[in-house]
């Protein structure tokens, strides 16, 4: 390993599972990173199709400057155990995390840093992106709302963060700190985000680090187009973000026995997610309840206050129609 002076170690994190088909390019890119010192880990969430075995061979045969580490689970986990699999093997002060399916450019560890240096060794950092599917480059306008970046903006934000997870990286301190992924998480960009809001960075630059991979294996992509695949999408989501929810509520008691805030502001806080889940309950009673359960959750909805845009009246023909098609 090339050994530079005065340089933090930097865990090149590789998450992968059933992507035998884009694996290899994932690997090509970790490999290629110009920074040192780096270590890199290539884990594998217990595929079964061929995932493991190209990872292990292109680890074998690999004569680079980095330290490769090699991991395969004994059990499928989920994303959010396998994080905390790999954040006790890895290392480096810094954790940039990669998927399988995506490619990092060369220079994503080592801009990384150098933007982690100007900016005080923030905890969280995330760059752009460029999309991209199997039929060429797409173009995805993004616009980052800073307010979503606070812990309360977070929680207000709860269901359309301005988080770009595929081309974010981490302080080790936040799993120090608050431990583990809470229990019940599905992703685990919201979640890590929300800890270093807590603990007073996040910062984000606009500059692409990463060819993001669109797909029919994508998470969010990964269900039917007509309404029964739609409710049943929809429902998946709602119970997402209340474990998102909960999450957050798990970690403002961890940051509370940290003294990173107060009780007053736990307190807030605390409201604020109450608030969320109220309007999550009514959502669900939109997709699952009966008709008079949608119609009663449709008027709630909307004296509770609708999203930006459009006028008051449009926002109640809209929870309504929604209540009587349930979606």
């Amino acid at each position: 390993m090339i050994e530079v002076h005065d340089r933090p170690l930097i865990t090149f994190a590789l998450f992968a599972y059933n992507q035998e088909k884009y694996i290899r390019e994932a690997v090509e890119g970790a490999f290629a990173q110009t920074y040192s010192p780096l270590e890199i880990i290539l884990s594998d969430d217990c595929s079964t199709d061929g995932t493991f075995e190209i990872m292990k061979a292109m680890a074998a045969s690999y004569r680079g400057p980095h330290r490769v580490v090699l991991n395969r689970n004994p059990s499928n986990l989920g994303i959010c155990p396998h994080i905390d699999v790999v954040m006790e093997m890895a290392q480096g002060q810094l954790i940039v995390p990669a998927a399988g399916d995506d490619i990092s450019l060369p220079n994503r560890a080592e801009t990384t840093h150098a933007v982690w240096a100007k900016c005080s060794w923030p905890d969280y950092l995330f760059f752009g992106i460029e999309v991209f599917s199997d039929h060429g480059k797409m173009s995805r306008r993004f616009v980052f709302n800073p307010e979503t970046a606070t812990p309360r903006g977070m929680i207000e934000h709860y269901g359309g963060l301005t988080l770009l997870a595929p081309a974010e990286a981490w302080h080790r301190r936040l799993f120090d700190v608050f431990g583990p992924l809470p229990p019940g998480v599905m992703t685990e960009d919201k979640s890590i985000a929300f800890r270093a809001a807590l603990l007073g960075g996040v910062v984000y630059v606009s500059y692409p680090l990463v060819r993001y991979r669109l797909h029919d294996g994508n998470i969010s992509r990964q269900h039917r187009h007509d309404r029964q695949g739609r409710r049943a999408a929809r429902v998946r989501t709602i119970h997402w973000l209340q474990a998102r929810l909960t999450g957050y509520a798990h970690d403002l008691d961890i940051a509370l026995t940290h003294r990173l805030l107060d009780e007053d502001q736990r307190a807030v806080f605390q409201e604020a997610i109450d608030g969320a889940r109220q309007r999550l309950e009514w959502e669900l009673a939109i997709v699952e309840g009966s008709m008079l359960a949608r119609l009663r959750a449709g008027l709630a909805l909307w004296s509770m206050g609708a999203p930006s845009g459009g006028g008051k009246w449009c926002h109640l023909a809209t929870w309504l129609w929604q209540a009587i098609r349930g979606i």
